[in-house]
């Protein structure tokens, strides 16, 4: 996302989706198994304990790893701007959530 709208989509399978730990991971990959790249993404949903029995909070756990050629060479994708993108996404999750309440 380059902040104009136009996003792009990108093939993946669903990993790990488990309700007992709050986790729900995918990836995709491109060439013969995933030479070329590689990205493993997981997001998971973990409590925060607060003191004094207070309520109790929620922390989101979002991580992408990627592995292959492209991005050992820094090609394939603006990785840097993934960083800053993954931060846009998790702040707009977060005032998503904290007006619906």
């Amino acid at each position: 996302f380059d902040g104009n709208d136009e996003w792009k989509s990108f093939d993946f399978t669903f990993g790990e989706v488990d309700s007992q730990t709050h986790t729900l991971c995918w990836f995709g990959s491109v060439g013969p198994r995933g030479c070329l790249f590689h990205g493993y993404h997981t997001m998971k949903l973990e409590e925060i304990k607060c003191e004094n029995d207070g309520p109790s909070a929620t922390r989101l756990i979002h991580t992408e790893k990627f592995h292959g050629i492209l991005p050992r060479f820094g090609m394939g994708l603006p990785y840097q701007k993934l960083n800053s993108n993954y931060q846009l996404m998790n702040e707009a999750l977060k005032s998503s959530i904290e007006t619906a309440k």
